[in-house]
């Protein structure tokens, strides 16, 4: 079980919020970094030092967007893979939630926060965040974390991702959409609050535009 994220150079110095709770989850964290990101060109000039703390491992790879903190670590054969975003402080007790929940659905993803689709209308889906009991969703939403194990795919998601490279949430719940993967939003009393580095090269808003287009695309509605 590790931990997985990743990041740009244009945030890199913002996250040590982030990577401090994570080292506080008592798990492996494995930060993957893109040589040169495929859509500004730029690559990492200085990698912080706080990255070479002990309980992380720092790997430069092919930059494949925001699922680059997902498909590295199932190619490097890790079975099971919390991922997590470089702008989120994580509270106490949020990876052992997730793992607690995975236990109980063994079959299943797990996360905190997902939507429910209401036709391909990505405004008119149905936010789940953090819910006061066990629910199941269309879309997981990696910002709260999710945790995946390395049987719900299969190899063709390495070419997938592809599809719908702006998005990593739409690729992989489509793939396990397709292979009859349940996607459960579980409650959570951790804390999860922003970073400065969430105000630097934020994608939301292009994709909130470009999702409905991406669930039509996809065959998710």
């Amino acid at each position: 079980m590790i931990i997985s994220l990743t990041t740009i150079p244009s945030r890199v110095e913002y996250i040590k919020p982030c990577i401090d709770s994570l080292l506080q989850q008592g798990l492996p964290i494995h930060i993957w970094l893109p040589d040169v990101v495929r859509r500004t060109g730029k690559k990492f000039r200085v990698i912080p030092g706080f990255l070479y703390e002990e309980g992380i491992e720092v790997h430069i790879v092919e930059d494949l967007g925001p699922i680059t903190k997902l498909l590295p670590a199932l190619k490097a054969g890790f079975k099971e893979v919390i991922t997590a975003d470089d702008d989120r402080i994580y509270g106490k007790g949020w990876a052992n939630g997730l793992i607690k929940y995975s236990k109980e659905y063994p079959d299943s993803v797990i996360c905190y926060r997902g939507r429910i689709l209401n036709g391909p209308n990505y405004s008119k889906s149905r936010l789940v965040g953090r819910p006061k009991k066990v629910t199941e969703v269309d879309l997981v939403t990696g910002t709260f974390g999710a945790l995946y194990k390395d049987r719900f795919f299969s190899k063709e998601i390495f070419n997938e991702w592809e599809q719908w490279e702006r998005n990593d949430d739409l690729v992989v719940s489509t793939h396990l959409k397709n292979r009859g993967v349940r996607i459960l939003a579980v409650p959570c009393n951790c804390k999860i609050r922003h970073t400065k580095a969430s105000k630097i090269n934020n994608l939301f808003a292009e994709n909130k535009r470009l999702n409905t287009k991406g669930i039509k695309e996809l065959g998710l509605e």
